[in-house]
């Protein structure tokens, strides 16, 4: 049987609670028609991730399917943003992740 390598995104690229209300405050918007990309230089040595997805969007295998997309994409595109940011991303209903090459672009441009 093939072994399946696993490449998680570490426990301190996450976003705790008040780093949301910051984020809100003081983040710069971006995104799309359906998404909300808020982005904060946060001053750290790395760049973190936090996610407000409603029950709106959808049930719970399209909202979790929505992260793990966006997670893969924060996950290999962290080194090359210019500085340290927090990124929150907030789906709003209706929402339709892109392509994933679509969907790393748009993090590049935000960031």
């Amino acid at each position: 049987m093939e072994e399946t390598r696993r490449f998680p995104l570490p426990r301190g690229c996450r976003l705790h609670s008040a780093d949301y209300d910051l984020a809100f405050r003081q983040g710069r918007r971006g995104g799309g028609e359906r998404l909300v990309l808020l982005v904060r230089a946060n001053g750290l040595e790395t760049s973190r991730l936090g996610f407000v997805v409603s029950g709106r969007v959808g049930n719970a295998v399209r909202r979790n399917r929505i992260k793990r997309l966006w997670r893969e994409a924060f996950r290999l595109e962290r080194g090359g943003f210019a500085r340290c940011v927090d990124v929150v991303v907030r789906p709003l209903p209706g929402y339709v992740p892109p392509p994933f090459s679509e969907l790393l672009l748009q993090l590049r441009g935000v960031t």
